[in-house]
């Protein structure tokens, strides 16, 4: 019996399914006695919990009576107790039955609910959902069934993508709700996909719909939003200052104030006040101050040569949350024409993003990757990673002859950015990177990191030439004291590279030399950074780096006649000679102001980016030129160590463009 009860089931699952339209629904026969004493018979079995009987016996009279008065509880039962025993395709059949039936039913409503429900879970959501169209509310309907069809509605439509649907359906679920807590949960809901997956005709459309007035103020919101960031300027202004008349006093109507003064801040410019964003606090105060007195040089407020530009300065202090709401002050405030800054890598990235947002001019000085490629109003004047790294891998393998190459990289941003990059175009010159090896920034014993670079820290992995190695050393050895140990260095290393990247700080290259030393790993070329780029480099590290390779912007003030006239006005100005940081920053000014002066001090900021682009000047480091990626060309020098002095490498030159 039970195979026949399936087969009829899937039966009633493939009617309901098939049905489209909802003819009017016929009233039911009234049941006979005889019909109705099988039936009671069935129901009682139910109530006394006998499954497997009442099924029997109620499956039975269904079969036999369809459209009588009690038909439907026949149904009814046999669904619940289907759903009970864990059939749930069998319950959602007999739900459907109910209510793709032909005979009208006091159980159509709550049988909707079930089926829907039942075939939610089942996965089956395009059929939950095509159930649920057959609803039809009428003043008999449950208060709670009404509202859980809506709500089951408004889920399933917003996880197929019908959000504005799902938006109506949730909000209409809340108001048959009293709890308090129960509402506010579909209200907020409803107001999540209004705010993240509403497209911009969606929220047009239900801006000014009286159902949904409750959340107008999050709609007005997102199109202002949508709008500013499309740079539709006049729509934007329009949403935002409905939220600021209509909705006083609310926190929607403050921020839509904030973007009515953005707005504003965009037509507003003083042609003869540039922002300033620098870390003028915290542990990056010292750089600050240092690319502070550069700009102030550039733009005469110290020196000879007045411009008779102002410097509106704020610090950002290293952070990104107050590098944001200091662009935002530059421009709404002291309405800059232009921005120089910031120099560390998240204060920069959140810099550069909003002065694109409202923009403005931003030369950055990071060397953060990826800066001007946010948009046509970032620029950067400084050395990057890339710079460097590429003009190393050139020189080296095609001036030096260096074909492998070894990478030794404290595990930071500074030592991934520089070993990435250098990798990337050592291949790019038909070179090789036979080993890589990272440590700790604040690594004091580089003993582990350099034994598995050279391929002495694993010794199972060389075990017959280890095996060989000791019995010669038992051999050589005269004495049989058993405290006699081999030594730890027994095996030599493998050096398979003529050359050792190590982008880090001369302090370190001194630590890792001695340890380089001590391994016997001699006669490879040692390769760094700029940061080698100071009489340091061969104090700590001595003869290690001797013929090393690395490159800078600037050797000395005497090899540079554009550097050494920066540094005598610099130092008359400040009392002290300046370095990279002050050099880079009045790159920066000089670059801003002769883009400045192109324009005849124009009062657009459009038109001093127009000028970055095609800009050409001089600066301490000497010809200063934009390239197409809006990063200043640099003439970079390739500085190796003689005889304990940083001097230009004598096997060639580059210019990096």
């Amino acid at each position: 019996m039970i195979r026949v009860i399936l087969v009829f089931a899937a039966t009633l699952v493939l009617f309901g399914c098939a049905t489209t339209s909802q003819p009017q629904k016929e009233e039911p026969q009234p049941v006979t006695q005889t019909q109705y004493f099988d039936y009671k018979e069935g129901e009682n079995l139910f109530k006394k919990k006998k499954y497997p009987q009442a099924i029997k016996k109620l499956y039975e009279f269904l079969k036999a009576n369809p459209k009588t008065d009690v038909s439907d509880n026949a149904a009814y039962y046999l669904a619940q107790m289907h759903h009970e025993l864990g059939e749930q395709k069998t319950a959602i059949s007999y739900w459907l039955y109910i209510v793709n039936g032909d005979t009208q039913s006091e159980f159509a409503d709550v049988s909707t609910l079930r089926a829907a429900q039942g075939l939610a879970q089942s996965g089956r959501s395009s059929e939950a959902l095509t159930t649920i169209l057959k609803f039809k509310p009428v003043a008999t309907t449950e208060k709670s069934v009404h509202q859980q069809i809506l709500e089951l509605s408004g889920r399933l439509k917003a996880a197929q993508g019908q959000n504005l649907e799902a938006v109506r359906d949730l909000y209409a679920s809340s108001k048959f709700l009293d709890q308090i807590t129960d509402k506010q949960a579909l209200i907020n809901r409803a107001g999540e996909i209004i705010g993240a997956n509403l497209s911009l005709s969606e929220l047009e459309q239900i801006a000014t719909d009286s159902d949904l007035s409750l959340f107008e103020p999050l709609i007005r919101y997102r199109l202002g939003i949508l709008n500013y960031t499309a740079k539709n300027w006049g729509p934007a202004r329009n949403h935002f200052a409905v939220l600021t008349n209509k909705f006083t006093g609310t926190e929607y109507a403050r921020r839509g104030q904030q973007y009515l003064n953005l707005l504003d801040a965009r037509e507003v410019t003083d042609s003869n006040v540039v922002g300033v964003l620098l870390p003028l606090s915290g542990k990056n105060a010292q750089a600050g101050q240092k690319a502070l007195r550069g700009l102030q040089l550039a733009f005469g407020i110290f020196g000879k040569n007045s411009s008779g530009i102002k410097l509106a300065v704020i610090d950002s202090e290293g952070t990104s949350e107050a590098a944001q709401k200091a662009v935002e002050r530059l421009v709404t405030e002291d309405h800059v024409i232009a921005i120089v800054g910031d120099i560390t890598s998240k204060s920069a990235q959140v810099a550069a993003q909003k002065a694109q947002e409202l923009g403005v001019p931003c030369l950055t000085l990071s060397q953060k990757q990826g800066l001007t490629e946010i948009g046509e109003w970032i620029f950067r004047v400084s050395l990057t990673p890339d710079m460097q790294m590429r003009a190393l891998a050139d020189f080296a393998v095609q001036k030096r002859g260096l074909k492998r190459f070894a990478i030794l990289y404290p595990n930071d941003v500074y030592g991934t950015e520089h070993a990435t990059a250098f990798w990337d175009y050592v291949l790019l010159n038909g070179g090789q990177v036979v080993a890589a090896q990272t440590y700790a920034p604040d690594e004091k014993d580089f003993r582990e990191a350099i034994q598995r670079l050279a391929g002495t820290f694993y010794e199972e992995d060389r075990g017959k030439e280890l095996a060989y190695r000791l019995n010669e050393w038992k051999k050589a050895q005269t004495s049989k004291s058993a405290r006699l140990k081999p030594p730890k260095d027994i095996l030599p290393p493998v050096v398979d590279f003529d050359a050792l990247f190590i982008p880090d700080s001369p302090k370190v290259i001194g630590q890792i030399s001695a340890m380089l030393a001590y391994n016997d790993i001699n006669n490879v070329v040692l390769l760094g950074t700029n940061l080698w780029n100071s009489p340091q480099l061969p104090v700590r590290a001595g003869k290690a780096v001797e013929n090393s390779l690395f490159f800078d912007e600037i050797l000395s003030a005497e090899t540079n006649p554009n550097f050494s006239r920066f540094s005598n006005e610099f130092h008359g100005a400040f009392g002290y000679k300046p370095d990279i940081i002050e050099s880079q920053a009045f790159d920066a000014g000089v670059t801003l102001l002769s883009a400045m002066k192109a324009s005849g001090f124009s009062s657009s900021r459009a038109a001093i980016r127009d000028q970055l682009f095609n800009v050409s000047t001089t600066g301490a480091s000497g010809i200063l030129k934009m390239s197409p990626r809006k990063e200043i060309e640099k003439s970079l020098i390739p500085l190796t160590v003689t005889k304990g002095s940083v001097v230009k490498s004598d096997t060639g030159g580059g210019s990096l463009k």
